[in-house]
């Protein structure tokens, strides 16, 4: 196929919306998909073409799950619209990702939380902070962000953290953030703010039970790590 080719211009059995009609979504390339989800290519150039250059561009689609609508709109051919579009289409992603917020299922570990912390922060190109909530069984009840600061680093605090629980039926919290640079490593200063969150969760009531680290595809967990006391 060559990438110019219009999507109206092939025959019926390679476009993206038919092959994905009669053989299901996991059969199209990524560029087909996005294709689909842009619609139309801007004047002088199909879809697919676009498709291709955009994923070039972004580094493929771990780049385009990364983009906010800011780095969409800076690529030639994708207008706000395009790029509305596809912000929404990826956090859409997120959000069924993340599944229903009431899983039933408790959470033992981090591994428990690995796709829901993926879904998330995966996409953030600054650090955000939030919280998992559980219930007195430890089954997920949601996740709520508390800040979102610079490439390196996020304000934390105290008042910042346990206000966004306080309406909730949470008994317990496992904190969350990422680092951009894709480097889960955890900072002294992640270390100490996440001991003053212990303590505060101690006195509140609301044990705060982990604190993990995303970077890339990987997480840091700083009790399994014993950054942060049992």
């Amino acid at each position: 196929m060559n990438r110019d080719t219009p999507i109206r211009s092939l025959p019926a059995d390679e476009r993206p919306r038919e092959s994905l009609l009669s053989a299901g979504p996991v059969a199209l390339s990524d560029r087909e998909l996005l294709a689909l989800m842009l619609g139309t290519g801007p004047v002088g150039e199909g879809v697919m073409a676009l498709s291709s250059r955009v994923l070039e561009e972004l580094g493929g689609v771990a780049g385009l799950g990364r983009a906010g609508p800011a780095r969409l709109m800076s690529i030639r051919g994708l207008g706000p619209g395009r790029a509305a579009t596809l912000s929404a289409a990826l956090e859409l992603g997120r959000r069924v990702l993340a599944g229903d917020a009431a899983q039933g299922q408790p959470i033992r570990g981090p591994a428990d939380l690995a796709n829901h912390l993926l879904a998330a922060l995966g996409g953030e190109n600054r650090e955000v902070l939030g919280a998992f909530l559980l219930d007195v069984r430890m089954r997920l009840l949601g996740f709520r962000r508390v800040s979102r600061g610079t490439v390196s680093s996020t304000p934390a605090s105290a008042r910042e953290v346990f206000s966004r629980v306080v309406d909730s039926p949470a008994a317990a919290l496992i904190l969350a953030h990422n680092h951009p640079s894709g480097d889960p490593t955890p900072s002294r200063e992640d270390v100490e703010v996440t001991r003053r969150l212990v303590e505060a969760g101690r006195a509140l009531e609301i044990p705060v039970l982990d604190h993990l680290i995303l970077g890339g595809e990987r997480i840091v967990s700083l009790r399994e790590s014993g950054m942060i006391p049992a």
